[in-house]
């Protein structure tokens, strides 16, 4: 949320728009400060926005590209008309530097765009987007979620980090 909140700074900044003309809050991320509360509401608090819709979306490595499909329709809806969608993530607090064909793939950063309607050729136009979860088994954190919660035993193992076949 911290790197989040200071690319939503810079780009208040650069675009003169102001915390209260925020709708909604999307943020596509894995690795939330916490389970609850959402790091949206977090960025939100953190932004002085008080009157948004705020909700987290974890899509892994597709979810700014989802997140961002979702803004659109919200926009096309017409209920909404400035969308901040955030990809945030810190994968250096999942990742295991001990696994040399994993650790320099990850690494930490946010960014944010705002989406608002427009009348000009330009933006998202369409979007197709499908998910085929058969190659979970092969990307996946193994411990820390409701199916296998974090343990001792799981720490020491190395499940509380990103594990990848291939």
């Amino acid at each position: 949320s911290y790197m989040a909140a200071k690319a939503a700074e810079d780009l208040f900044a650069k675009t003169g728009t102001k915390p209260e003309e925020i709708d909604l809050i999307i943020v596509a991320t894995t690795t939330p400060d916490h389970i609850f509360p959402s790091c949206s509401s977090m960025i939100a608090d953190k932004l002085g926005i008080k009157n948004a819709l705020a909700f987290d979306l974890q899509a892994a490595c597709s979810g700014f590209i989802v997140a961002l499909s979702n803004a659109s329709s919200f926009i096309q809806s017409g209920k909404y008309k400035k969308v901040l969608v955030f990809g945030a993530e810190k994968m250096s607090s999942i990742t295991n530097y001990n696994d040399r064909t994993t650790a320099p793939l990850f690494g930490d950063g946010a960014g944010v765009v705002l989406v608002e309607p427009s009348t000009e050729e330009l933006g998202v136009m369409d979007s197709l987007i499908f998910t085929d979860g058969a190659g979970g088994k092969h990307l996946m954190l193994k411990a820390g979620g409701s199916a296998n919660p974090a343990s001792h035993e799981t720490i020491v193992r190395s499940e509380d980090a990103v594990d990848q076949d291939g």
